[in-house]
């Protein structure tokens, strides 16, 4: 695993945990605490899956933006290299 991979992975966990953390404290704050059993269980059922589904795609978000700033720096350097070769 090369470092690129391993700030992906990092932020991208970062992202995850918080995503669904914050989306989880929504989905608590706004759930109604007198609900019926049932209903209890859809929700936590619901959020937990709501929860996975925004941590993956706030996490995919940003190891695509590292993705485009890898890219950058590497056209950059490739430009400076051809300059200076030439």
């Amino acid at each position: 695993m090369n470092k690129v991979d391993m700030v992906k992975g990092t932020l991208g966990l970062i992202t995850s945990i918080g995503t669904t953390a914050i989306i989880g404290n929504i989905i608590k704050s706004t759930s109604d605490s007198e609900a019926n059993p049932l209903t209890k269980v859809c929700i936590t059922v619901a959020g937990m899956v709501f929860c996975g589904m925004a941590g993956k795609i706030a996490a995919d978000h940003v190891e695509s933006q590292v993705d485009e700033v890898v890219n950058a720096f590497n056209d950059v350097v490739a430009n400076a290299k051809a300059k200076t070769a030439v």
